[in-house]
C-alpha cells in the first residue's frame, strides 16, 4: 500500500476490487482510490499480469512496483516497472529482475530495490540493486550483495546516509550481518551497525522507524516476535513475543502497529494477528482490532499508518464486525 496526493494505492493478486455492498470492478492487482471519499478512481486501471508485492510514490506521482510479474499493460516488465498517474507505463524505465521484487524505496535519484532476485539487468546482484531514476536502468556503480537468503523490506533511516536491509540473509557483501544490516545509499557499502540477533533461526519480514529507532516484524520457526532497536547501538531495547509471525509493522505517534499470523498470543496479552506496542518501552496498548476469517487467516500482510486512518491489508474476511474484506480502514485509538 502506499498514500500519496490524496489518493491510496493497493497492491496484491486480485482481480477485482469493491466497496462492501457495492458491485466488483476490475482491477488486475493494482488499484487507487481517493483518500477523502473511498471512492475507486475509475482512470488508473493499469494490467499487471502477476503478484505485485511493494509500491512506491515519487515526488510527481509516478509508481514504481516490485513483485512476481512479467508484464504491465501488455508491455515487458519483469518484477520491476514504473507507472504515471493515469495508469500509463513509463516507457523510460525498463530495469529488470529474474526474480521477485519484494521491496522498493526512493532515495536521492536512486530506487533501492530488495528482493529474491540473483541478476538486475543482466548483471549479478544478489537481494539488493540500485536503480538509476535518469535512465531507468540499474546503477552498475553501487552494489551490496547478500548471501544465505533473500531481502524481504528495506527502508531509509531519517536523516542519514543508510539502508536498512531486513531478510533472511546471512551475509552482506561477505561480511557477517544476520537477518538485519545497514548499507551506504551512495556505494551500497556495509555500515558498522551490528544489531544482536533475535533468534539463530528467523528472518525480518517487515522494519519500520521512528527517528533513530528501529522495529521489525520477525517470523520462522522460532516463533514471531516485534524487536526494536537503537541505528547507533548493538542492544536488543524491546522484544514483543507472538505465536506466529509478525508480517508487517508501522509506526505512528508512539506506537508500534504490528500484523501478522499470530493466533492468540502477543506479549503477555490475547491479540489475534494485530496489536499495538508502545515505542519507548514495548508495552503492549489496549488497542484492538477484530477479524473475521478462517482458523488459519486472515493474516494481516500490510500496514499504513498514514493519514487520518489506520489501513489494514490481508486475507481477511471482516473488521469490527463490517464486511470488508482484505482491505480495511480503522480509526487510530
Amino acid at each position: 500500500m502506499a498514500r500519496h496526493g490524496g489518493k491510496i494505492y493497493i497492491g496484491g493478486d486480485f482481480r477485482a476490487v469493491k466497496r462492501v455492498g457495492g458491485h466488483s470492478v476490475p482491477r488486475y492487482r493494482l488499484a487507487a482510490f481517493s483518500e477523502r471519499t473511498g471512492k475507486l478512481l475509475p482512470g488508473f486501471h493499469p494490467r499487471v499480469n502477476g503478484p505485485v508485492r511493494t509500491i512506491t510514490v515519487g515526488a510527481k506521482g509516478t509508481l514504481y512496483v516490485g513483485g512476481g510479474f512479467s508484464s504491465v499493460n501488455g508491455i515487458h516488465r519483469r518484477s520491476m516497472a514504473a507507472i504515471f498517474p493515469g495508469g500509463r507505463v513509463a516507457r523510460g524505465f525498463t530495469s529488470s529482475a529474474d526474480r521477485t521484487v519484494r521491496s522498493l524505496v526512493l532515495s536521492g535519484g536512486g530506487l533501492y530495490a530488495g528482493g529474491v532476485f540473483k541478476h538486475v539487468d543482466g548483471r549479478y546482484r544478489s537481494g539488493l540493486a540500485r536503480i538509476r531514476l535518469s535512465t531507468g536502468e540499474l546503477d552498475r556503480r553501487w552494489s551490496a550483495n547478500v548471501s544465505g537468503g533473500g531481502v524481504n523490506d528495506v527502508h531509509k533511516l531519517a536523516k542519514s546516509n543508510r539502508l536498512l536491509v531486513g531478510g533472511k540473509f546471512r551475509q552482506i557483501r561477505g561480511q557477517r550481518h544476520a537477518f538485519i544490516g545497514s548499507v551506504s545509499l551512495k556505494t551500497g557499502a556495509v555500515q558498522r551497525w551490528r544489531p544482536k540477533n533475535v533468534c539463530d533461526t528467523c528472518a525480518v519480514l517487515d522494519i519500520a522507524t521512528a527517528g533513530q529507532r528501529v522495529f521489525a516484524g520477525v517470523g520462522g520457526r522460532a516463533g514471531g516476535r516485534v524487536t526494536s532497536w537503537n541505528a547507533h547501538h548493538r542492544a536488543v531495547r524491546w522484544n514483543v513475543h507472538a505465536d506466529g509471525d509478525i508480517q508487517a509493522v508501522a509506526v505512528r505517534k508512539g506506537t508500534v502497529y504490528a500484523g501478522g499470523h499470530f493466533r492468540k498470543h502477543f506479549g503477555a496479552t490475547t491479540r489475534r494477528q494485530f496489536g499495538a506496542v508502545s515505542v519507548r518501552s514495548g508495552h503492549v496498548r489496549s488497542f484492538k482490532v477484530r477479524f473475521a476469517g478462517h482458523r488459519n487467516h486472515p493474516g494481516v500482510w500490510s500496514i499504513l499508518a498514514g493519514g487520518r486512518l489506520l489501513r489494514i491489508g490481508g486475507g481477511f474476511l471482516g473488521v469490527n464486525g463490517s464486511k470488508a474484506r482484505r482491505y480495511a480502514e480503522v480509526r487510530f485509538p
